[in-house]
């Protein structure tokens, strides 16, 4: 025969339309476990906590409320020692929903730092309110 079929057709082409082909399963590439665990952590830092601990309000590996943040993104002032901090607690967070909430004025200045201009402001709206009530 001399006809020849077009370059471009395929066995797949040259089906009818309602044909299915079968599935073609390719293996599933194994990967190393301590590889993954690093691609899927949040970060190298471990920036990026869990929305779920937000509302902590100390770390629970300190007792306080420095956390993995402070000495790596908030200042240290008090240098004092302390245990690698592993549980969802954020100084970061704490101190971004700390802000205008209502805190007592020493957990606020905890928080912030008596230095810190939020800190000053804290104490300045103290004063105000003292005066404010004093006789």
């Amino acid at each position: 025969s001399t006809d020849q079929g077009s370059p471009a057709s395929t066995p797949s082409t040259t089906r009818p339309l309602n044909s299915v082909e079968p599935a073609t399963m390719q293996p599933i590439p194994e990967a190393h476990s301590l590889y993954v665990t690093l691609i899927l952590s949040d970060s190298v830092m471990n920036i990026f906590k869990d929305r779920n601990f937000d509302s902590c309000c100390i770390c629970a590996c300190n007792m306080n409320i420095k956390g993995a943040d402070v000495g790596l993104y908030i200042p240290d002032s008090s240098n004092e020692d302390q245990y690698r901090c592993t549980c969802g607690f954020s100084a970061i967070m704490n101190r971004k929903l700390g802000y205008n909430s209502g805190l007592f004025l020493e957990d606020e200045l905890d928080i912030f730092g008596k230095n810190s201009d939020i800190g000053q402001a804290a104490e300045r709206r103290l004063m105000m309110c003292q005066t404010t009530f004093l006789p």
